[in-house]
């Protein structure tokens, strides 16, 4: 039972559906670009992007806090799969509140005619605490894809 409750508090998942096709939602994952607009959520304030995407591949998101301060997070691709899947480790940088060996991401990109359901799940958060504050995150930037797609939809 204690390995049940150990997933439950170390990963997420969350699945939701945008008005866009896969294309769309695959470029705003994988552009520094696109990336900008959307990473930080509400969070986000100069935020910039570096993205070598190919398995083994870095990239590394910061962005400006009120303080003056930079966070970022940082990564490797460990898979590619343009419009369908990708897979990165996920690093955040000190002055984040804790450490994170081994977290991972996958999102799987599922298009469905012109929208796409993306299936998100982060392993390895480090406790149930965490857990919440990545699911509200997570949440809030997803808000933000979606504006960001709302506004390049042709009028």
């Amino acid at each position: 039972m204690t390995g049940d409750r150990n997933q439950r508090e170390t990963h997420l998942r969350i699945e939701r559906g945008f008005h866009a096709p896969v294309e769309d939602l695959y470029r705003v994952w994988t552009t520094p670009e696109d990336l900008v607009k959307w990473a930080w959520g509400s969070l986000g304030k100069d935020v910039t992007a570096e993205v070598d995407l190919r398995p083994g591949g870095h990239y590394r998101i910061e962005t400006s806090r009120p303080d003056g301060s930079r966070w970022s997070f940082s990564g490797k691709y460990l898979e590619v799969v343009p419009r369908k899947r990708l897979v990165t480790t996920v690093t955040w940088h000190p002055p984040m509140k804790y450490e994170s060996p081994g977290e991972k991401v996958t999102v799987e990109f599922h298009p469905l005619g012109r929208q796409t359901t993306v299936v998100f799940t982060h392993e390895g958060v480090p406790d149930a605490d965490a857990r919440k504050e990545h699911i509200r995150g997570w949440q809030n930037t997803f808000d933000h894809v979606e504006r960001l797609l709302e506004a390049a939809e042709p009028t």
